[in-house]
């Protein structure tokens, strides 16, 4: 294997377990390999050379590309403020880029160890259903920042993770 470094090509070591023997029709190596010697983004050039017992060989040149991590953009929660069991929040994304389409986009807030999945939006994808943050703050606290994990994750499985806040007052509480 060689990793491409501009327009110049250097070998990469591979590891031994690679150099198998096998009598599948298919050899599947794992993709992790790539990752780590290719780094996401990178590129490289493999050759897969096979040969039969009675001597006849061949190969074949592939170049390669390691998958990359949809490009975070923007998140917001709407508002970004409100009462626990009462307010309408709502998560919008927008600008997430990746070659890998379609982008799925998960949603979920946690607070003290409990995580509460929330579901996209069915008319855009890219946002949350409206939700209301089911916690109080604490006696004695006016309001408390509830973390909230916006995953976004492309067509070939590869993921990227961004957490954004709400503020959750205690309804009791007036301003």
């Amino acid at each position: 294997m060689f990793r491409k470094d501009g327009d110049h090509l250097s070998p990469v070591y591979i590891p031994v377990p690679l150099n198998i023997e096998t009598s599948n029709y298919y050899l599947t190596v794992k993709s992790y390999i790539f990752q780590e010697k290719l780094k996401p983004g990178g590129e490289g050039l493999v050759q897969l050379e096979v040969w039969r017992e009675s001597g006849e060989s061949g190969y074949i040149n592939e170049i390669i590309k390691v998958n990359e991590p949809p490009t975070p953009k923007n998140c917001t929660c709407h508002p970004t403020t409100g009462e626990g069991f009462k307010t309408d929040f709502q998560v919008i994304c927008i600008k997430w880029v990746d070659p890998d389409e379609p982008l799925r986009y998960g949603f979920s807030y946690s607070y003290g160890g409990d995580t509460k999945t929330v579901q996209p939006s069915s008319e855009n994808p890219s946002s949350s259903s409206v939700f209301k943050i089911l916690k109080l703050p604490d006696e004695g606290m006016s309001s408390i920042q509830i973390p909230i994990t916006i995953s976004v994750e492309d067509s070939l499985g590869w993921k990227k993770e961004m957490v954004i806040s709400a503020e959750v007052r205690d309804r009791k509480v007036v301003l």
